[in-house]
């Protein structure tokens, strides 16, 4: 969120952005049905993609008429309460093919750095009791 903006624009991206998604992501785990899991699943990623660009390019967009207008607006379209929302088409527009191509190297750096952690923690001395 950026530093700028007033508290009624801060309360509203909470329930809008995160209480009202999380509400849904609870019932949608207390149904059989999976597909409401996915849809909820697609938003939580989207909305933590949309977070990280948020804080990468809010000094640039931030000078903008409503930009935090246009910043509420599309969480809400996002978690829209139908099927096709705005999650599902950045999801399947923008986030997965680009994930279909770096997926794979992300997986390598991030194994790559677990093993790298796990060697540095083992040369750490045990703390003397």
């Amino acid at each position: 969120m950026p530093r700028n903006t007033s508290l009624l624009y801060n309360i509203l991206f909470i329930c809008i952005g995160i209480l009202y998604p999380a509400y849904c992501s609870l019932f949608a785990l207390q149904t059989p049905d999976k597909k409401d899991d996915n849809l909820w699943l697609i938003y939580w990623v989207v909305f933590a993609v949309f977070n990280v660009f948020e804080i990468l390019t809010d000094f640039v967009f931030s000078w903008l008429p409503f930009y935090p207008v246009l910043k509420l607006g599309f969480l809400m379209w996002c978690n829209a309460p139908f099927n096709f929302n705005g999650a599902y088409y950045t999801y399947k527009i923008f986030l997965e093919p680009i994930f279909r191509m770096y997926g794979g190297h992300v997986d390598l750096v991030l194994t790559h750095a677990v093993e790298t952690a796990k060697n540095v923690a083992q040369q750490i001395p045990p703390y003397p009791q």
